[in-house]
């Protein structure tokens, strides 16, 4: 995995340490503005990082058929702000269905810390959030697009995750 876009300058004035945060996302979150507001809020109240790890969901050599994703919305959020991207993609070919669990174990590896964006039903991001928690990593949880979901879901999500829920808009 290479670090890529690393603008030195834009490293805070502590040093040129590397503060990497490990953003995992659900596909259907796709609003730019909410990812936007969850990277902004973590890094003013809970973790200056300086290079975004993400799994590159979503991503694909045709730019036409690039889905929108959390994974793309933090690396925009990342070029945006002059910060490093570790781009970490899933290796499908190789390991199938659980290439994303796989790549999920790697990305908690090389991460400080980690947040998750997450709709209550990918099995992908709650894999991530349950893998920071072990490694003592994940700083926040911000819920989007949770509507549809079943109250029993929510009322059990709730009752494991609450230290890490953030409410934003």
């Amino acid at each position: 995995m290479e670090l890529v876009n690393i603008a030195v300058s834009n490293v805070s004035e502590d040093e040129n340490e590397l503060r990497k945060l490990m953003v995992s996302g659900s596909r259907t979150i796709t609003s730019k503005q909410f990812v936007f507001n969850c990277l902004n809020y973590t890094r003013k109240n809970l973790y200056e990082f300086n290079v975004i790890i993400e799994g590159e969901a979503g991503e694909h050599k045709d730019p036409e058929k690039r889905e929108v994703s959390v994974d793309l919305l933090a690396k925009l959020y990342a070029e945006e702000k002059g910060l490093g991207i570790m781009p970490m993609e899933a290796e499908w070919n190789v390991f199938g269905r659980s290439a994303g669990f796989i790549r999920n174990s790697d990305m908690v590896k090389k991460t400080d810390k980690g947040i998750a964006i997450h709709n209550l039903i990918s099995k992908g991001t709650l894999d991530a959030i349950i893998k920071l928690i072990k490694s003592n990593k994940l700083i926040a949880i911000f819920l989007k697009n949770t509507e549809n979901v079943d109250r029993k879901i929510i009322e059990d999500y709730f009752e494991k995750f609450s230290d890490y829920i953030i409410n934003i808009e």
